[in-house]
């Protein structure tokens, strides 16, 4: 149940809002805004209404009698129906105290002038760019890999992207998609049949790619001035591993972490020290590690500048997405089962959340600034978290007809991108809990029935889908300074044109906006 604690932040918001202090005595009114009639006295009742009701939970009819005696405001049928849906963010049929507060909190939030947001355009705008992939077949996985300063920082408006198929072929992508170079991820115990590579990632602070793949393997590729040489293969994992994530720090003498899921629901991390490039340094009559996966356990001083650490069964299927939450120093992964996310500390003694759903957790992305953690599945909702409260998520958001495979966040999580398998993707307003736009122009030719990998660069605001294509979509585009003061086009003017009966100027721009000028006064 909700404290004293939610009714003083109710008080400080409201204080802000128009029409929030309103005198207890009203004249009555049909369907107004319920938190333009909820004063402080007010909630202080209707919290001691809650406590005393049965499992402190309110039915439709009651609350709506509560409406009718208290706060003497009459709503129609249908009005009372949205209202009741929106408090009930858990479709019990049946709301409690924190529902309630929630959703006063959000509408007092809305009022605040200082939170108005005027929307301008739709967040996606136009068409995808298409182009091939280069490769003969479907990309597994894109990424984007920054440059690295000499102070281990990065910028995402240097770097490339790099595309991997099945058949281990990686390409190499400028920031405009220009084809740079490529090459081939092999094993090297294979002679006859090819590989077939599940996932790709890059440690670009130490110059290296990874891969993971069917045979059961890690093979580390360094790529220093664009060679790619085979460093160290770890080999005879117990499960295929078939997602992976890194992370490094900016302090140099902080570990890097590379968390591996496989199909078996276990998390493997590998640690190492960056300090001249660790494990992957060129040293003289060594020119490939190879190891099994065994050796890391019982035989650690093979490769003493790598360390391993496993946690077993987290899930009971395969694992879906891994990541690290750098600012908790926890790994996150998800499944398609129960036990849906985990989130943990490596050390295993601060935080070890377990966030359960009945279909589980396909993908997920999070946001550290704000603490906001945000889900999609098979159940083809979007969730909304406090990382710190797994029991129940914060909102969910229903609309998708198909499994949601990708997320995207912007403005501090108040905006969410979500991609489903039919793609489909839809942006979602997290404040206000809607729908703010559906967009359903992806081509087919993209790859319609392939899995798709996808990745974003908040730099440029581009999303890049690949499959069987390469798309290219720019997420709700920013006017950049450098181009325009605000007032006119924020890309190149397509055409000018002049009306003599009304004396105006006409432009029409590359950013889908036509505007009429005064050329007398600009």
């Amino acid at each position: 149940m909700a404290n004293d604690v939610d009714v003083k932040s109710i008080m400080s918001i409201s204080s802000k809002s128009e029409g929030s202090t309103a005198p207890i005595t009203r004249t009555k009114l049909k369907n107004a805004p319920l938190h333009e009639r909820c004063a402080i006295p007010d909630m202080v009742k209707i919290k001691e209404l809650f406590q005393a009701a049965y499992r402190n939970k309110m039915l439709p009819n009651e609350f709506r009698n509560l409406l009718r005696t208290l706060l003497n405001v009459e709503y129609d049928d249908d009005e009372f129906k949205i209202l009741f849906l929106k408090i009930n963010t858990s479709r019990e049929g049946e709301i409690d105290w924190d529902e309630l507060v929630s959703h006063l909190l959000l509408g007092y939030f809305l009022n605040d002038p200082e939170n108005e947001r005027a929307s301008l355009q739709l967040p996606i705008m136009g068409l995808p760019t298409v182009m091939r992939s280069q490769h003969r077949h479907p990309i597994s996985r894109i990424c984007f890999c920054p440059d690295v300063a000499k102070d281990r920082s990065t910028n995402n408006l240097t770097g490339n992207y790099i595309t991997a198929s099945r058949d281990g072929m990686i390409n190499w992508w400028s920031l405009d998609m220009t084809l740079l170079r490529t090459a081939f991820s092999s094993s090297p115990h294979l002679k006859v049949r090819t590989t077939w590579v599940t996932d790709m990632v890059c440690m670009p602070d130490v110059n290296i790619i990874v891969t993971s793949s069917t045979e059961r393997d890690l093979r580390f590729y360094d790529c220093t001035a664009k060679t790619f040489t085979l460093k160290i293969v770890i080999t005879s994992w117990e499960f295929m591993i078939c997602t992976m994530y890194y992370h490094f720090h900016q302090d140099i003498s902080e570990k890097c972490t590379l968390i591996c899921g496989d199909v078996g629901g276990n998390v493997r991390v590998l640690q190492f020290s960056p300090v001249d490039r660790g494990p992957f340094r060129n040293q003289a009559g060594r020119a490939l590690v190879q190891l099994r996966h065994i050796d890391l356990q019982r035989r650690p001083q093979l490769l003493a500048e790598m360390k391993l650490i496993e946690l077993r069964g987290v899930h009971s299927e395969w694992v879906r997405q891994v990541s690290y939450y750098a600012s908790l120093h926890c790994i996150v992964s998800c499944a398609t089962c129960p036990d849906s996310l985990l989130m943990c500390d490596l050390a295993g003694s601060k935080t070890h959340n377990m966030f359960h759903l009945d279909k589980g957790i396909q993908c997920f992305a999070f946001d550290e600034e704000a603490h906001v953690l945000v889900t999609g599945g098979p159940d083809c909702s979007v969730r909304v978290w406090n990382p710190f409260v797994p029991s129940k998520a914060s909102a969910a958001l229903h609309g998708h007809h198909a499994g949601i495979v990708a997320l995207v966040l912007q403005n501090r999580a108040s905006i969410v991108y979500s991609l489903s398998r039919d793609r489909v993707i839809k942006v979602w307003d997290v404040q206000g809990q809607n729908c703010v736009q559906t967009y359903i122009d992806i081509p087919a030719q993209v790859g319609e029935r392939t899995p798709i990998s996808c990745v974003y660069n908040d730099a440029t605001r581009e999303l890049i889908l690949a499959a069987v294509k390469i798309a290219v979509l720019v997420l709700d585009e920013q006017i950049n300074p450098h181009h325009t003061d605000g007032f006119t086009h924020s890309r190149a003017v397509a055409r000018i044109l002049y009306n003599p009966l009304f004396k105006v100027i006409i432009t029409c721009g590359m950013d889908s906006i036509i505007i009429n000028w005064d050329p007398l006064t600009g």
